[in-house]
C-alpha cells in the first residue's frame, strides 16, 4: 500500500506500472492518492512519496530528485492579458492558488503577499484542480514543471526569476524494510524518479 500526491498517484505512478507488472507479476498494489499526510507507523500505507523530510526515527529515507515548480499560464489568458516579465506585474493578473492544507510553504505565501489578496480568486486542495483551472484561462498559478509542460496549452513565465525547488523523499517504516516485497517496491519508485529527473526539474521544454 503506497501513498503519494494526486498528480503522482493520477498521472506519473500509472505511466510506469506496465513495467514493474512485467518485472513482478505476482505482487499486488494499492494506492492511496491523498496530498495530506499519513500515518506510517499507524500503517495507513506502507511506502510513502513525500516532497518533506520527515523527522520520525524507525524510518527508511531515500532522497530522491529535486522537483520544481514554476510559474505558469494559459497562452490564450497570456494573449488576452499580456505576459509578465516580472514578479511585480503580477498583481495585474488573476491567481490560482492552493488551500494551506495541501501547499503551505515560505516561498508561495511570500508570492501571495506581493499578488495581493484580492487577486487570488480561487483555491484549490488539489494540483491537478489547479491545472485544469489553468487550461480554462482563469488567470496564473504555481505548479509542478513536470506536469504543466505536458500541456500544450500553458506556458512557463519567468523561470529565471521564479523557480521553486525542493527534494522527493521515498520513505517507508524500518520494520517493513525488510520484507522483499516493500524492498523491491520501494527501489522501483525511486529507480524510475530518477529517470524522470530531468523532466522534474523542469527540463522538458529547453
Amino acid at each position: 500500500r503506497m501513498t503519494m500526491t494526486d498528480q503522482m498517484g493520477n498521472y506519473w505512478l500509472p505511466t510506469k506500472l506496465p513495467e514493474f507488472h512485467t518485472r513482478y507479476p505476482g505482487l499486488r498494489l494499492e494506492v492511496v492518492v491523498e496530498n495530506r499526510t499519513l500515518d506510517l507507523f499507524k500503517r495507513e500505507a506502507d511506502i510513502a512519496v513525500r516532497f518533506s523530510r520527515p523527522q520520525q526515527l524507525d524510518l527508511v529515507v531515500r532522497k530522491s530528485i529535486e522537483y520544481h515548480y514554476g510559474l505558469y499560464a494559459s497562452t490564450a489568458y497570456l494573449d488576452k492579458h499580456g505576459r509578465p516579465q516580472s514578479l511585480k506585474e503580477l498583481v495585474n493578473y488573476h491567481f490560482i492558488s492552493y488551500d494551506e492544507t495541501i501547499f503551505a510553504n515560505a516561498e508561495l505565501k511570500r508570492l501571495e503577499a506581493m499578488i495581493g489578496e484580492d487577486n487570488i480568486i480561487q483555491r484549490y486542495t488539489s494540483n491537478s484542480g489547479i491545472i485544469s483551472a489553468l487550461k480554462q484561462d482563469l488567470g496564473l498559478s504555481v505548479v509542478g514543471c513536470y506536469f504543466a509542460d505536458k500541456e500544450e496549452k500553458l506556458e512557463r513565465l519567468i523561470p529565471e526569476t521564479f523557480d521553486y525547488a525542493f527534494n522527493a523523499w521515498v520513505i517507508t517504516h524500518a520494520d517493513l524494510f525488510k520484507s522483499a516485497r516493500i524492498k523491491v517496491v520501494f527501489d522501483f519508485l525511486i529507480e524510475k524518479l530518477a529517470e524522470d529527473a530531468d523532466l522534474c526539474a523542469g527540463k522538458q521544454r529547453e
